[in-house]
């Protein structure tokens, strides 16, 4: 069905401007109104544009959409890896992979330090017979081995010093 751009107006229900408009946009037609002669369009595929246009609209351009999303969340991301990186040399946080090599040498060094309190009593309890005095000095011992442990000053560096 063929039409000019006054039907076609009527038909989408949008002004003659509106209709010149839709045309420079890219609404297809099939001869240009020149002086005196009208514009003949093809209704159904001047129909099918609009709505297309309506969808565009509504939704976006798609492939202009995904682009644009795709920019922001690079630019999040790169944002983010910014922040933690400042917030890496001011001290504020520190990588999983880091925490768990520091965490695991903690373990080492505290294990280290329990295993040497035989080693480190055995002349102090050597020869007593004060049952209540060796207890004493073990339980002294564990006590600061685990106090070391609680506080983190466990000397991690001097144990494993590759951390």
């Amino acid at each position: 069905m063929k039409g000019n751009l006054q039907e076609a107006a009527v038909i989408l229900g949008v002004s003659l401007t509106t209709m010149r408009k839709y045309v420079l946009d890219g609404m297809p037609y099939e001869q240009k109104g020149t002086q005196g002669k009208q514009w003949v369009l093809n209704i159904p595929d001047c129909v099918q544009w609009a709505k297309n246009q309506a969808v565009a609209n509504a939704v976006g351009d798609v492939a202009q959409a995904d682009m644009e999303e795709l920019k922001k969340r690079k630019l999040a991301a790169d944002t983010t890896v910014a922040e933690v990186e400042a917030a890496k040399k001011r001290g504020e946080v520190i990588y999983i992979e880091d925490a768990v090599k520091i965490r695991t040498a903690e373990v080492l060094a505290a294990k280290a330090r329990l295993l040497s309190i035989p080693a480190r009593i055995d002349h102090v309890v050597a020869g007593s017979t004060d049952r209540r005095f060796c207890r004493q000095v073990i339980t002294d011992e564990l006590y600061g081995a685990l106090e070391e442990l609680a506080t983190g000053s466990i000397d991690v560096e001097a144990v494993f010093p590759e951390v």
